[in-house]
């Protein structure tokens, strides 16, 4: 057994430093147990998402609170989008003080109020149903302009809190210093979630898979053993006593923006032109938005050598969530235990992202002089576009190299970091945050 882990105190001393205030948790809880209450007794069940549902807000973030109202496994859609947004609307006013404006947008798929009392926070409630897509697979689909749309937020959500369970909240630790670094710059978060999933469980599953694969060569791992190895207090505990806290951190954000996967062919990223709506050119090769389209949201462990297991395993194959990959080298080296990584694919957090890649495309536009923005509406002038592209290409530089700036305080290649403690480095890493302007980070040829 080996001494308390170190990244422990590391936790620790990020909650303090960043925490939300003890009285504003508590009252989003209080307006959360109500709406789940109120749904639960008309047969919906509410799951917190955003920043709350995540358990990652700190005191420098916008307080949002974001739900999801969920309908399972309705007998006919028909009229359902209306009835959701009729009962959720209805719920919504018996919750609000007199006067309270509600932004009904149901054509953009949520409805949301502002509260102005104790604390300054938005309650944004989306209505969703899990039901059968058109492919036959069961999903989570909201409405957009009436028209049904899947998005994987749910099982995002759920599947980051299992990983950072299993982490001992690690990842939450590590959310939480990024976030400081980006200073609510662009706060659709769920793409920092999507990329901690694939590089955590894509880290994790080796180590496990090799633990696991040792003890199976010394003492065969029976069908009562992986009720063992799948449960887990037990990884979590394993977690705690294996893994090395830094290695993991750096390693997650040194692989951030890659696309290279041992388990799977690839990863890919979903391109948007931030101003599609404006443009119909691109001057630059560097302005768009890079969204997951894939990533992990569990893992699973399987005896291969047992009929059911090899029956199942095979069947989940042909949907792509299991790795092949593993799968051939389990097969090809006689091996009976088969642990992989669980990837879906899709869009997380539709109405959030368009919500902020609106308000960001905006601002950027804005920073054209006022005399330009016709012509750049109009498409007249090509030094104008390529200045639009050029704010962008810029803008989106620094996001990036924002999401990973604090690599280097976990990197031991350079012992003078290595060998601080975490609270130095914790300060460290906020007092240059604070110093630095969006400029700092751009370097060389990246302007």
């Amino acid at each position: 057994m080996q001494k308390k882990a170190k990244f422990l105190e590391l936790n620790s001393i990020v909650s303090k430093q960043l925490n939300l205030a003890s009285n504003i948790r508590k009252k989003m809880y209080e307006i959360f147990t109500i709406y789940k209450k109120g749904f639960q007794k008309i047969g919906y069940q509410t799951i917190a998402l955003g920043e709350y549902g995540l358990k990652t807000l700190t005191k420098y973030d916008k307080l949002e609170l974001e739900l999801a109202v969920v309908k399972y496994g309705p007998k006919s859609s028909n009229g359902l989008r209306e009835r959701m947004f009729q009962t959720v609307l209805a719920e919504m006013r018996k919750n609000v003080k007199k006067g309270t404006v509600i932004k009904d947008t149901q054509n953009e798929g949520y409805l949301e109020y502002q509260i102005d009392d104790e604390i300054n926070l938005i309650v944004r409630i989306i209505p969703f149903c899990y039901k059968k897509n058109a492919e036959g697979e069961l999903t989570y689909i909201f409405w957009r302009n009436g028209i049904e749309k899947s998005d994987n937020v749910i099982q995002v959500v759920q599947g980051f809190n299992k990983a950072n369970k299993i982490s001992n909240n690690l990842l939450r630790t590590l959310i939480k210093m990024i976030k400081y670094v980006l200073k609510t710059d662009f706060t659709y978060y769920y793409i920092l979630y999507t990329l901690t999933l694939r590089w955590f469980y894509e880290y994790f599953v080796k180590k496990y898979d090799n633990y696991l694969q040792k003890i199976d060569v010394s003492k065969r791992i029976e069908k009562e053993d992986l009720i063992k190895y799948r449960n887990i207090n037990f990884q979590k505990t394993w977690f705690l006593n294996n893994i090395d806290g830094e290695e993991l951190i750096f390693y997650i954000l040194e692989r951030y923006w890659k696309t290279e996967t041992y388990y799977f062919r690839e990863f890919e990223f979903i391109e948007e032109e931030i101003f599609e709506s404006i443009s119909r050119y691109s001057w630059y090769t560097n302005n768009c938005f890079l969204t997951p389209y894939d990533y992990y949201v569990d893992f699973k462990i399987y005896n291969i050598k047992e009929f059911n297991d090899l029956n199942y395993v095979q069947g989940e194959l042909k949907n792509a969530d299991f790795s092949r990959i593993q799968y051939d080298y389990c097969r090809n080296h006689d091996l009976g235990i088969y642990v992989t990584p669980v990837k879906i694919s899709g869009v997380v957090g539709f109405i959030t992202y368009a919500i902020n890649f609106k308000k960001k495309a905006t601002a950027l536009f804005k920073k054209l002089d006022p005399a330009k923005r016709k012509d750049a509406m109009s498409v007249n002038q090509r030094e104008i576009m390529e200045e639009l592209n050029l704010i962008a290409h810029k803008w989106l530089t620094t996001y990036r190299k924002k999401l990973t700036y604090i690599k280097v305080y976990f990197d031991k290649k350079y012992p003078i970091i290595s060998s601080s403690n975490y609270y130095m480095r914790l300060q460290a890493i906020m007092t240059s945050v604070d110093s630095l302007k969006n400029d700092d980070y751009i370097t060389g040829n990246d302007n």
